[in-house]
């Protein structure tokens, strides 16, 4: 009985290696390349594996595509918490957080714009983000409130103050100067500007 578990317990370990191992190529290929021109064959290849055996691990590229998006929300929800240890105090310094993280990861921008606006999705794999999402916007909310931001509906305002930083970001990434940092820093000031007409409301709120 104990020779079948600990087989067992190697082949699980090989399918987790084996995920990992794509889940790395997936990634660095979505960070070298437009990830709408790589397909399950590009990444199968990258992670030096069968195109036919990569099915066994994941069902399509969406899915590898919400794996490796995954990954990198929970890196920047992490970030967020390191801000707040660090005396992070403001809604801007919480916004301009946000900025710099996805200015450090154009490819996860482009993840995430795929899945807020492509209709043409498995549900399967279009109800796993909406969770996802759903996760990351109650920690947001609640990272709010240990700032001091204190209103009933303090959920719905998370996700309206994210979805502003956000609209930011991809309104002007590239059509502001083609210098990299002289965008984000233009970038910065109408953040700073969502803040002030934010910080604004509230105080007509309490």
């Amino acid at each position: 009985m104990r020779k079948k578990s600990t087989f067992l317990e190697l082949k699980e370990t090989e399918r987790r290696k084996r995920r990992e191992l794509i889940l790395e190529a997936a990634t660095h290929l979505f960070s070298t390349r437009n990830f709408s021109e790589i397909g399950m064959r590009d990444i199968a290849e990258e992670a030096g594996i069968s195109p036919a055996s990569i099915y066994r691990y994941f069902p399509s590229r969406d899915a590898i595509l919400l794996e490796v998006l995954g990954q990198d929300i929970n890196e920047g929800r992490l970030l967020q918490l390191k801000r707040l240890e660090e005396g992070a105090n403001s809604l801007e310094e919480f916004a301009i957080g946000i900025v710099d993280f996805f200015f450090g990861k154009e490819a996860t921008l482009h993840m995430l714009a795929h899945f807020l606006l492509n209709e043409n999705m498995d549900e399967q794999i279009l109800n796993q983000f909406r969770l996802n999402q759903k996760f990351f916007l109650e920690h947001f909310a609640n990272l709010l409130e240990n700032i001091g931001i204190s209103i009933d509906n303090i959920q719905e305002f998370a996700e309206v103050f994210f979805a502003s930083i956000l609209g930011v970001i991809i309104t002007f990434k590239n059509t502001l100067e083609q210098d990299r940092e002289k965008a984000k820093k233009d970038i910065y000031e109408r953040i700073k500007f969502v803040c002030l007409v934010v910080e604004n409301a509230l105080k007509n709120m309490t």
